[in-house]
């Protein structure tokens, strides 16, 4: 019966570490029957008749066992090839705050439509692209527009005139 407890223990352990490789639930799944059938076996083994801390022994022993093989499969997880592909490897961005304050700094500024706004499209603000809306409708494409708002990330617009270049830009 020993020997059935090192060995269920012993396969516990490689199918975990296998899960890492080749994931998939089902290895880590059999690797944790095999660990909880080794406690069993060593519940119920004859060979411990009359010796009960052993037999707690060996489960808190399997048990560590069991953990031991998770806290290692985890930190070295993201070294594996499968972490590779499902991971990101590169940091990307930094989240809507910091656009909508990137954004809210294009007020007053001039841009370009770049195609009709009726009144949703977008326009070019230096060599950036941002969706835009007319406050006043229909423009042109190509037509030089100033900003005055940002609602939801999306750059509010007029038209330059002459009496538009004077005003004043507004944030809603």
């Amino acid at each position: 019966m020993v020997e059935w407890i090192i060995a269920l223990t012993v396969l516990g352990v490689i199918l975990i570490a296998l899960e890492i490789f080749l994931p998939g639930g089902v290895l880590g799944f059999a690797g944790a029957l095999c660990l909880l059938g080794g406690m069993g076996v060593a519940v119920v083994a004859d060979e411990f008749n009359g010796h009960p801390w052993l037999r707690l022994g060996i489960c808190l022993g399997i048990l560590a066992v069991a953990v031991m093989s998770l806290v290692l499969g985890l930190k070295y997880f993201d070294k594996t090839p499968f972490a590779r592909i499902i991971t990101l490897q590169e940091e990307v961005g930094h989240g809507a705050r910091d656009r909508k304050s990137e954004v809210a700094a294009l007020i007053g500024q001039e841009a370009t439509a770049r195609g009709d706004l009726r009144p949703l499209g977008s326009v070019k603000v230096g060599e950036q692209r941002h969706e835009a809306t007319s406050r006043t409708g229909y423009v042109e494409s190509g037509t030089k527009v100033r900003i005055v708002a940002v609602e939801d990330l999306v750059l509010v617009v007029e038209p330059i005139s002459n009496s538009a270049a004077a005003a004043s830009p507004t944030l809603s």
